[in-house]
Parts: structure tokens; C-alpha cells; sequence
């Protein structure tokens, strides 16, 4: 669905390549940064840093919010 819409709101092929390539630039680190899932962690047994997970949670979220304002005010 979201690729249907920068389709539709990048009109030129080469932009929308730069665009989709800059979204991965972003998110395929984001990917080394977040911690494990809170439930997975309790079911090892390793609640301090369930509790860590929980904690980071807003701060992912934050920045989700940040990039959807940016992607929104850009196109």
C-alpha cells in the first residue's frame, strides 16, 4: 500500500528508486538497534533487560512519528 502511494506520488522512475533506497537506508540499521522482543526476553528469563526493551520502546516510536512527518512534508 505504501508502495502504491510513492508510486503514485513520484511520478519520475530514477526518484522513486533514490526515495525507496533512502527508506532502506533508514530503517536496515534500525534493525541492529532494536533490542529483542519484551515477551521473548521473559520467556528466557532475562527480565532487566525485558525491562530495557520496554523502556526503549517510546524512543522507537518517536522516531516512527519523526519519519512519517518528514516523509509526509516531502511529498
Amino acid at each position: 500500500m505504501l508502495l502504491a502511494l510513492l508510486v503514485f506520488l513520484v511520478p519520475n522512475m530514477r526518484t522513486l528508486e533514490w526515495v525507496l533506497a533512502a527508506l532502506v537506508a533508514i530503517f536496515l540499521p534500525m534493525q541492529f538497534f532494536l533490542p529483542e522482543s519484551p515477551r521473548w526476553l521473559l520467556a528466557k528469563g532475562k527480565h532487566e533487560r525485558a525491562k530495557r526493551a520496554i523502556r526503549f520502546v517510546p524512543v522507537v516510536g518517536l522516531l516512527s512519528l519523526l519519519l512519517s512527518i518528514v516523509l509526509e512534508v516531502c511529498f
